[in-house]
């Protein structure tokens, strides 16, 4: 499962559902949270004020949002639900968005309110995290969501209310969105829609599954492979920018800066400096 990282801390979930503090190499703090990591579904923690966010399987197959406070590790609130697997969770303003049979929006400080759901408009299980956008280009914020079945949704972020949709073809593994343009990586390639009105603009197909959505800074298109290859598209006409090889991924790499951390199937953590160009 990807890290999450703050203050020169990381926070790693293993397959077992316990969860690590690191700094560098040395675990800090371990805490066992009852609650399995998806292999698909479930990509990494989120970090919203004091609190890690991050979701899996529990007991009796319920899917469930955990929320620990990083100061004590206490799991201090959490949201559950059954049918199909939580996306992970996505962080707007005072919100908390997940995705499953439904996309709920919950509250920040307590996952287990729902502020609203979402789920007429579903024709399939959401198969990536929801993308967060604000200021949007149809609603103050907008929440991008994606389907098993290729369809792609945009809802206003604090209703709910369903603003526009677009069909990719494919199921939907990650989406980004910048000023410009919508990227969505799906189980084999990586399309991208003009913002405006939703017109195709290039894709470029993979070898293999993508680990994560596109990460997106205006310039560049960032995508992982779970074979252990890195893309670097440039995000004007998918010109592929550089190649990056590394060991076979355990989980969605994460950036920060040009230092890119990789969480490896042989149980190590990679940290590769300096190669985004």
């Amino acid at each position: 499962v990807a890290p999450a990282l703050h203050d020169g801390l990381y926070y790693v979930v293993d397959q077992s559902g316990r969860l690590y503090q690191f700094s560098q190499a040395t675990a800090l703090w371990t805490q066992d949270t009852g609650v399995v990591p998806s292999e698909t579904m479930s990509l990494g923690i989120n970090l919203g004020a004091d609190y890690l966010y991050f979701t899996g399987t529990g007991s009796a197959q319920q899917r469930v949002l955990l929320m620990v406070r990083r100061s004590d590790h206490e799991i201090v609130q959490r949201f559950e639900t059954q049918g199909s697997e939580l996306t992970y969770p996505v962080i707007g303003d005072q919100l908390v968005y997940v995705g499953g049979t439904r996309v709920w929006a919950l509250d920040l400080y307590n996952v287990s309110r729902q502020v609203w759901v979402y789920e007429q408009g579903l024709n399939d299980a959401v198969s990536a995290p929801p993308a967060y956008v604000t200021p949007g280009r149809r609603a103050l914020a907008e929440l991008y969501v994606g389907e098993r079945d290729g369809e792609l949704h945009i809802i206003d972020a604090n209703t709910g209310r369903h603003l526009q949709s677009l069909f990719t073809g494919q199921e939907i593994t990650g989406i980004a969105v910048d000023n410009e343009q919508i990227y969505v990586t799906t189980v084999s390639g990586l399309s991208v829609y003009r913002l405006y009105d939703l017109s195709f603009n290039w894709s470029v197909t993979f070898t293999s599954r993508p680990l994560g959505g596109p990460l997106v800074d205006g310039q560049r298109v960032f995508v992982a492979l779970s074979e252990g290859i890195i893309h670097v598209y440039a995000a004007a006409n998918g010109g592929n920018l550089s190649t990056i090889a590394t060991a076979a991924m355990a989980g969605a790499p994460v950036v920060s800066g040009t230092d890119v951390y990789i969480p490896s199937v042989d149980g190590n953590m990679y940290n590769w400096r300096g190669v985004i160009p």
